[in-house]
């Protein structure tokens, strides 16, 4: 946050008056349960005027700003919305007329919220029974490879769907190199256990 302070010289440099100190609003995000769809946002509290209440803004252009909420306290939980790439936050607080904004923070929705898991147990049961890549649909054309503890390829598809069942290999663990559309990939191990 910045503070600051105005002076105003009257009558030459021998009065001086000084204003109260002023913060600047210091928007910060956390994403601490990138999982369940949430983000918390925090900001320093403005003290330019009493009872200071916040509306918490949200835009995809940083031209069009949409108010989501208002909060009494200096922060606020924001459940990101629907399928955008990319949200933009910024949090303003007015009194009597008067309008003071915080910097701007963006948010790549789609960058954490792609989870992967390390276990399914393919048993026939509905549950788990696939190697399913949570929101792997934003990454369209992404390609999967999975391997055995020797390197050998046992199973690969391109355009990964999150459709293998673990069909003609043992229980046990395996690796795999999942190539996403955009240039990067993730690579690490599922189990399988039926």
């Amino acid at each position: 946050a910045v503070n600051f302070r105005l002076r105003a010289t009257i009558n030459g440099p021998t009065t001086q008056v000084y204003s109260n100190m002023v913060n600047s609003i210091n928007l910060e995000i956390a994403d601490n349960e990138p999982e369940n769809g949430y983000a918390d946002l925090s900001w320093s509290p403005y003290n330019a005027w009493e009872d200071a209440s916040y509306e918490v803004l949200l835009s995809t252009d940083q031209t069009n700003w949409i108010v989501t909420d208002i909060s009494q306290y200096p922060f606020y939980t924001l459940e990101k919305p629907g399928e955008l790439s990319t949200v933009y936050m910024r949090v303003f607080s007015t009194n009597e007329g008067d309008t003071a904004y915080s910097n701007c923070v963006s948010y790549d929705t789609t960058a954490t919220s792609l989870r992967i898991p390390d276990i399914f147990t393919p048993n026939g049961d509905g549950i788990n029974d696939v190697f399913s890549i949570k929101n792997l649909k934003y990454w369209p054309g992404s390609y999967l490879k999975v391997f055995n503890r020797w390197g050998t390829i046992v199973y690969r598809q391109e355009d990964y769907q999150g459709t293998w069942s673990g069909t003609r290999v043992a229980d046990g663990v395996y690796f795999y190199i999942l190539l996403l559309n955009d240039g990067t990939s993730r690579n690490g191990s599922v189990t399988i256990i039926r």
